[in-house]
């Protein structure tokens, strides 16, 4: 789970570059704003699938394990 927090604040380092690329005049505003679509859809693809890791360890949990007996 660690690793996708790591990813999704690459992700927000991204477009912080991005936008200092803009400011510097290195990037179109076009440029920037595809970026930004980009890097808002990652995010929220990362944190959908973190929540269901959330949820399906939260069942695997409270799942009781069959016996033989």
């Amino acid at each position: 789970m660690r690793s996708f927090v790591v990813t999704r604040g690459s992700c927000w380092e991204i477009l912080d570059h991005l936008i200092t690329g803009h400011d510097e005049g290195f990037l179109s505003a076009a440029l920037l704003s595809r970026g930004r679509d980009l890097v808002d859809h990652v995010v929220k693809l990362l944190d959908g699938y973190m929540n269901y890791l959330k949820r399906a360890q939260k069942t695997v949990s409270v799942v009781e394990p069959i016996t033989d007996n």
